[in-house]
């Protein structure tokens, strides 16, 4: 049989599957048959099915953890996360947890009752079975999921507080270069308006720049944030770093906040007086 050291191992009985929504794509679950002295079985995911088995046919297969029995493979389910949110596919191995002991026991029922009231009842019932059996980290799945995403909801947090006060410093520098160069060019575009330059073609021709800028900022930053998005998948669970939509929309969010930026310094220019610009040369 092959060797599997490289996977990761859980005992498990029948109906955990099943209890955390888990899919079985192909073979059976555990049963009470799956006990000592039975022929040791396993359930796989798919990455064990990939890298360590190397076939698509899994079931019926055989293999061993370091000197132990060789166990036979009776189903496959569906890849998940087991360590972390943001790790990548491991092949994992799930045994009947009464052909070995585990000390350490989690367990895990699906209920429509209000998660409290399912988890004292769950103690007291074992309690009842063994009044010294320490229960503790009793709630709902969502409440140990709320531990385990409060990292990244931190780190999702603070890239967007982060990313508003880019937002901002663009918007004040856009609003300061325009107005900055709307100063420099008044005599300029007093001598366009006294040769009978519209305010469209003002318009134009502040904000052509300005548009220029844009362009050439958006593509710096899309570059840098292609560059940098593997960085991204490592903070945020499920982040999506090459999305193209994502891509798009930053781009038109900063092209938008850039013409509003800029908009109340060009308007500023069309109230300048031909007369009063040439004077001031």
């Amino acid at each position: 049989g092959l060797e599997a050291p490289a996977a990761i191992y859980y005992q498990v009985s029948p109906g955990f599957f099943a209890a955390l929504g888990i899919r079985r794509l192909t073979g059976r679950d555990f049963d009470a048959h799956d006990a000592s002295g039975s022929p040791h079985v396993a359930i796989i995911n798919q990455v064990f099915a990939r890298q360590i088995l190397r076939t698509d046919q899994p079931l019926g297969r055989r293999f061993r953890y370091r000197a132990g029995p060789l166990v036979e493979v009776i189903g496959v389910v569906e890849d998940g996360r087991y360590q972390a949110l943001v790790e990548d596919p491991r092949p994992v191995v799930f045994k009947p947890i009464l052909q070995e002991y585990n000390s350490t026991t989690t367990m895990i029922a699906r209920s429509s009752r209000a998660a409290d009231d399912v988890a004292a009842e769950m103690g007291q019932i074992v309690a009842q079975l063994d009044p010294g059996l320490p229960v503790y980290g009793a709630g709902s799945i969502r409440r140990m999921l709320g531990f385990a995403l409060f990292p990244n909801r931190a780190a999702a947090l603070a890239l967007g507080a982060f990313g508003a006060m880019a937002l901002a410093l663009a918007a004040t520098g856009l609003y300061g270069l325009v107005s900055y160069s709307v100063a420099r060019r008044a005599r300029e575009i007093g001598i366009r308006m006294a040769i009978g330059a519209g305010g469209g073609d003002i318009l134009r021709v502040i904000l052509r720049r300005t548009a220029a800028l844009l362009v050439i900022g958006s593509a710096a930053g899309g570059l840098l944030a292609f560059l940098g998005g593997g960085l991204l998948v490592s903070v945020v669970y499920q982040a999506s770093p090459y999305d193209p939509a994502v891509f798009a929309a930053v781009a038109v969010t900063m092209f938008v906040v850039g013409i509003i930026s800029a908009w109340g310094p060009a308007t500023r220019a069309l109230r300048i007086s031909p007369v009063s610009a040439l004077k001031a040369e």
